[in-house]
């Protein structure tokens, strides 16, 4: 795993505590992964806060994502090896930048 992948782990998010994107900010000698959880139910979205990644945009295609979804800001996580499912797709082109500008990367 590398910074900018689009993951599937297991996070928790709120309650719940289940499978779901994560874009990789961090990637770790011991197979541990920085993360911060995705979601693509956009009632919770907080705009102009949130990272939105939406279905229209050209580089959408390689994220991996199967529908429009945000980031969700605050809530990076340290997710250990046994909870990464795979690697679903990179955060690319302009996505990408606009991204690592939003997260300090």
């Amino acid at each position: 795993m590398d910074p900018l992948d689009v993951i599937l782990a297991k996070v928790r998010v709120g309650v719940s505590f289940k499978r779901r994107f994560c874009v990789v900010v961090e990637a770790l000698p011991d197979g541990s992964v920085r993360v911060f959880p995705c979601s693509s139910n956009f009632e919770y979205c907080k705009e102009r806060i949130d990272f939105e990644i939406h279905d229209y945009l050209p580089e959408f295609g390689a994220t991996g994502f199967v529908r429009s979804s945000y980031v969700i800001e605050g809530d990076m996580q340290l997710i250990p090896p046994e909870h990464i499912r795979n690697k679903r797709g990179r955060l690319t082109g302009e996505l990408a930048a606009r991204f690592a500008d939003w997260v300090g990367l």
